[in-house]
């Protein structure tokens, strides 16, 4: 699991088994495995406190690591203050 912040410069808030969050760009994350799991092939939930209406998608995924994306309720890409993630793997 993690959660993270968006605003300024993106940092992790609190987790397990992440090592590291970098913004790519604006609403743009990607999330760094501290212990990579055994497969690409793995699920992550995500939730956050966006504005109504805004969206948080999982856009990519790889073996050490995923990256999400946040939009605004008019569909800009945005920075979020809170996203949590759960990560499901074999």
């Amino acid at each position: 699991w993690l959660r993270f912040d968006q605003s300024g410069t993106d940092a992790i808030i609190s987790d397990y088994n992440f090592s590291s969050v970098a913004g790519v760009g604006t609403g743009v994350t990607t999330c760094h495995f501290d212990v990579n799991p055994p497969s690409t092939n793995y699920g992550v939930t995500l939730g956050g406190t966006h504005d109504a209406g805004g969206s948080i998608s999982l856009t990519t995924i790889s073996a050490g690591s995923f990256q999400i994306t946040c939009c605004d309720k008019d569909g800009s890409v945005s920075n979020n203050n809170a996203i949590t993630c759960s990560v499901w793997h074999e």
